[in-house]
């Protein structure tokens, strides 16, 4: 899912997501995947990519889709807003697709020895 920092309605949703499992006594780790602009565009051309996601398979409109939620979106904070508890932003350029899981898992096992 893609999160706009500065849409009032996308932090209302992760406050809305948080509090559930307040509410029920579990917390819950917010992890925010990294990745620069000429990777992402590359990934967006595989054949795994396009399988998975049909939409995928239109590369021009995905292409550009990518590039105009770029320019209008917040998205990598230097720093998570306020309300999240738990918050784990996770630059996946050069990580594998098994790599980045095993990095969010030892964060959740770090948080969970807190």
């Amino acid at each position: 899912m893609v999160i706009d920092f500065n849409d009032r309605n996308d932090l209302d949703f992760l406050r809305d997501i948080q509090d559930v499992f307040h509410t029920f006594g579990r917390e819950v780790l917010f992890v925010e995947l990294e990745t620069d602009v000429e990777e992402r565009l590359r990934r967006n051309r595989t054949e795994h990519r396009m399988n998975c996601k049909p939409i995928k398979r239109n590369v021009d409109w995905s292409e550009n889709d990518i590039l105009s939620t770029m320019a209008t979106a917040q998205f990598n904070l230097e720093q998570a807003p306020d309300f999240l508890k738990r918050y784990y932003q996770l630059n996946n350029t050069t990580l594998s697709a098994q790599e980045a899981p095993q990095l969010i898992l030892q964060k959740v096992e770090e948080l969970e020895v807190e």
